[in-house]
């Protein structure tokens, strides 16, 4: 069986190391590169082309969202997964649907939970909407969006 292609992006050292760590005890799941938040990350991406990308949002300056965006526009194949601070935020939802992201997780998230999202995703899922369920203001958010068009 192929194993699942994952990308892992965050400035936070520790916290990368430590997903890395995590997410490599799966079976099915290989983490083929790392990076932090910087210029040459997107390329990096792409000539990695993972299946997935998990992506710190990037606090303070959001950086990883504009990541996000870029690499689902360059390459639509490659599915992003936002983790997120500790806490659901529906503003940083609503700028992570924009950007084309098929998840949003938080860090505190558990190693099963990420490699759960890996896997249904992988499999064509997009998980981000389970979340704009429970979250009405986001939800209204999102459809006001596509009545705009």
């Amino acid at each position: 069986m192929d194993k699942i292609r994952v990308f892992a992006v965050s400035n936070n050292t520790l916290f990368r190391q430590g997903l890395i760590q995590a997410i490599s005890q799966s079976d099915d799941i290989e983490i083929v590169s790392e990076s932090d938040l910087g210029e040459e990350t997107l390329e990096m991406v792409i000539t990695f082309s993972p299946e997935i990308v998990l992506l710190d949002i990037g606090l303070p300056t959001l950086t990883g969202l504009n990541l996000g965006r870029q690499i689902t526009q360059r390459s639509p194949a490659i599915s992003v997964i936002i983790l997120a601070p500790y806490s659901i935020d529906d503003g940083q939802l609503f700028q992570a649907i924009k950007s084309g992201a098929a998840g949003y997780l938080t860090m505190n998230a558990r190693a099963e939970e990420i490699a759960s999202a890996i896997r249904r995703i992988h499999q064509g899922e997009f998980i981000i909407n389970e979340l704009v369920l429970s979250r009405p203001l986001v939800a209204e958010k999102v459809l006001r969006q596509f009545q705009d068009f």
